[in-house]
């Protein structure tokens, strides 16, 4: 996997999905300095586990952000674009089990949300 294109088109897919603009948007958006970001672009190194919090908090497809799904950064897409192991060990290996945990406590929290929210919307409809 070339690095270079890699942190260029996850990024540009993150700002397209988020609607952003500019690199200092994005930057912003990750909770990162101007300067730290353009350290990370400059070395081609993904911020993953701010990237996928950002996604996730924000509903975007981590298949559309790491894989190339198609069109669909909200998710509703099957096209994938086949990649190979190795680039699945590479993502996987730059994440430290700290953030591996972090991502997955997003993901739970996330799943409890959305139960909250389908508990609410029930109770408003028999409020009704």
């Amino acid at each position: 996997m070339n690095s270079e294109l890699y942190f260029d088109s996850v990024m540009q897919k993150l700002k397209s999905a988020l609607q952003l603009r500019t690199d200092k948007e994005l930057a912003e958006k990750l909770g990162l300095s101007v300067t730290a970001y353009a350290n990370l672009k400059k070395r081609k190194a993904l911020p993953y586990e701010k990237v996928i919090e950002l996604a996730l908090a924000h509903g975007i497809s981590l298949d559309y952000l790491f894989l190339g799904a198609a069109d669909d950064a909200k998710g509703g897409g099957n096209q994938l674009k086949k990649i190979g192991a190795n680039d699945w060990m590479q993502i996987t290996n730059e994440l430290t089990q700290v953030q591996i945990d972090r991502v997955v406590a997003g993901i739970v929290d996330m799943n409890r949300l959305n139960k909250m929210d389908a508990v609410m919307a029930g109770l408003k409809h028999e409020i009704k």
